[in-house]
């Protein structure tokens, strides 16, 4: 378990450094590097995962070929529908009063440029990051650690993807977003949950922050999501002891583990670029 977790971290490192590098380049060279830092790391972690497995299948350890977590049973599909508005409102809401909660405590404010094109906002702002991130902090994870650990898988998981965003404007929501996202994840067995989630949460912010300049689109969109939100509580109540069975097994299933120090590969260098940005 501890050579998976390290594995992990060491893609997380890589992911960083390559991202790190891809912002202080520019042209195409910058964009290969972009799309790189999520596609390398996880191509290795692959590569890492298979090897791992078959070291562990030499010393009598056997586990199962890792699961298609490409699709979704209709029980996971059943499962998932009715929490899809609740868990992006729910996370919109914590993003924003985070938001502003940190810039009135420290006099600053996140900024976001998502161009004059909505259709381009929408495909590089949200489609393709859900995809990337989605595939890097969800799916490895699942693949590797979670055969060891479900309760591990989410903190690291989690973890690690709000730490990688390197902002304090970021950090609180995307470490709730991604609690939710991979346990809802692990109770369907599949990513295309997140996938979803993550990118009906970054459409809505780049409908806010494109329209920001028309209150009336911000209040329609905050109706609207809060309706749908409400409505899909119905079925969420109706259904509240198969999820409560859901949650139940998924957090006793799996061996108890110790995260240990390597975490903190990721944490200080991340927190420093937090706090030099606040500063």
């Amino acid at each position: 378990m501890k050579r998976n977790l390290t594995t992990f971290t060491a893609m997380c490192l890589i992911f960083l450094l390559l991202l790190a590098s891809a912002g202080v380049t520019s042209g195409v060279f910058s964009e290969i590097l972009y799309y790189s830092a999520f596609i390398l790391p996880t191509i290795l972690g692959i590569i890492a995962d298979n090897k791992l497995r078959k070291e562990e299948s030499e010393h009598d350890r056997e586990y199962p070929e890792p699961k298609n977590l490409f699709r979704i049973s209709s029980e996971g599909v059943r499962r998932f529908l009715p929490l899809i508005f609740p868990t992006v409102a729910l996370v919109f809401l914590i993003s924003v009063l985070s938001s502003a909660l940190i810039g009135a405590l420290f006099g600053v404010e996140s900024t976001v440029d998502v161009g004059d094109n909505l259709v381009l906002a929408l495909l590089s702002h949200a489609l393709l990051p859900a995809l990337l991130e989605e595939l890097l902090f969800r799916y490895m994870p699942m693949r590797m650690l979670a055969r060891h650990s479900v309760r591990l898988t989410i903190v690291i998981s989690s973890l690690y993807f709000a730490l990688v965003h390197n902002s304090f404007f970021s950090m609180p929501y995307a470490l709730v977003a991604g609690i939710i996202f991979m346990s809802v994840n692990l109770m369907c067995e599949s990513i295309i949950p997140s996938v979803i989630l993550h990118f009906s949460n970054n459409a809505i912010s780049v409908l806010w922050l494109f329209y920001a300049g028309e209150p009336k689109y911000a209040i329609i969109i905050s109706i609207a999501l809060a309706i749908l939100s409400f409505i899909s509580v119905i079925p969420i109540i109706i259904q509240w002891k198969r999820y409560a069975s859901a949650i139940k097994n998924l957090l006793s299933s799996g061996d108890s583990c110790k995260i240990g120090y390597t975490p903190l590969a990721i944490a200080v260098p991340t927190l420093f670029l937090a706090i030099s940005e606040l500063l």
